[in-house]
C-alpha cells in the first residue's frame, strides 16, 4: 500500500488520509490476529495457517485490484491484515520443531531477509505496474506462493520430515487476565 500510495491518490478520488486510515485498520487487524492467531496455532497444523493465510491475504488484494472502491479497499486491505498475522509464528514454530538448533537460526535469518527485501520488491512491482495492477499481481503470486506451501508441508509430513509436537493438555488456570499481564 505504501509504495503505490502515490499513484492511488493520483489516480482515484481516496485521499491521502484515507490510506492513512486504510493502513491504520491493517495494523489493527494485524495485531489483533497475532493474538487469536496465536491460540489458534497451537491447535492446528501450520501448513492450514500459513497456506490459508497467504491465499486468502492474496484474494484481498485481487479484490483490491478490482473494485476500486473505497470501502471495499478498506475492508479488504484490514482483513488482508488479519490473514498475514498467519504466518510468522507458525513458520518459526514449524522451523523449531523439526530443524537442528544451528540450522533453525540460519532458517530464521532467512525468514528475516525475506522481510527486509519486501519492501524494494513491492517498490519494484510498483515501478512495473499501476497501483491496480500491482494489487492483482501481489495477489496472484500470494495465491500461488500459499498453494504451493500447502502442497510443500503436506508432502513433506508425508514423508516424515516435518512432524508436530502435540503438548500435553494444562490444567485450566483461572484468573487469563492476571496470565495475559
Amino acid at each position: 500500500m505504501s509504495v503505490v500510495s502515490p499513484q492511488i491518490v493520483e489516480n482515484t478520488k481516496i485521499s491521502v488520509e484515507f490510506i492513512g486510515t486504510i493502513s491504520t485498520a491493517n495494523m489493527f487487524f494485524y495485531a489483533g490476529g497475532q493474538l487469536i492467531n496465536g491460540i489458534i496455532g497451537d491447535k492446528i497444523k501450520a501448513k492450514y495457517l500459513v497456506g490459508g493465510g497467504l491465499v486468502l491475504a492474496g484474494l484481498c488484494s485481487v479484490v483490491i485490484g478490482v473494485s476500486q472502491g473505497p470501502i471495499v479497499m478498506l475492508v479488504a486491505y484490514s482483513v488482508s491484515g488479519f490473514f498475514l498475522s498467519t504466518i510468522y509464528a507458525p513458520l518459526v514454530k514449524m522451523i523449531a520443531e523439526n530443524t537442528r538448533p544451528i540450522y533453525a537460526e540460519k532458517c530464521c535469518l532467512g525468514l528475516s531477509f525475506a522481510a527486509l527485501i519486501g519492501t524494494p520488491a513491492a517498490g519494484v512491482v510498483a515501478l512495473l505496474f499501476a497501483w491496480d495492477e500491482a494489487f492483482l499481481v501481489g495477489g496472484i503470486c500470494l495465491v500461488a506462493i500459499g498453494i504451493a506451501f500447502y502442497i510443500i508441508v503436506h508432502t513433506m509430513e508425508q514423508k516424515g520430515i516435518v512432524q508436530y509436537r502435540m503438548k500435553p493438555k494444562k490444567e485450566k488456570v483461572t484468573g487469563s487476565f492476571k496470565i495475559l499481564i
